[in-house]
C-alpha cells in the first residue's frame, strides 16, 4: 500500500508490515493514534510512535489508520479530543 501526496514523501507498506503492526496492537486493547511530528508530544504506546520507530515517520499513521478503519481492521472513538483505536477483535484472520 502506498500513501502520500504527488511530489511529497510517500509511505509504502507491504502486507507483512501491515500484518505485523496489527498483531502488535491486537492484544493491547484501545491505543491512541497520537501521530504528532514531535516525539515528546506522542504517546509512546500509540500508533504514531510505532510508525516513527518502524517506518521512520509518525505522520502517516493517520493515513493508514483511516484506511484500516474503513476496511474494518480497526475501530475508533474520540476521547477528550484524541483519537483512540483498537484492532477489531473478531477479525484475527485479517491479520495473517
Amino acid at each position: 500500500m502506498l500513501t502520500g501526496e504527488d511530489g511529497g514523501t510517500p509511505c509504502e507498506l507491504e502486507n507483512e508490515q501491515i500484518a505485523a503492526c496489527l498483531r502488535h496492537f491486537s492484544e493491547r486493547g484501545w491505543f491512541r493514534l497520537s501521530n504528532s511530528k514531535t516525539a515528546g508530544d506522542r504517546d509512546s504506546n500509540g500508533l504514531g510512535e510505532y510508525f516513527a520507530r518502524e517506518f521512520g515517520s509518525s505522520v502517516f499513521a493517520s493515513h493508514f489508520a483511516a484506511l484500516w478503519v474503513r476496511q474494518g481492521f480497526l475501530q475508533h472513538e474520540s476521547r477528550s479530543g484524541a483519537i483512540w483505536l483498537r484492532v477489531v477483535p473478531d477479525r484475527p484472520e485479517r491479520m495473517r
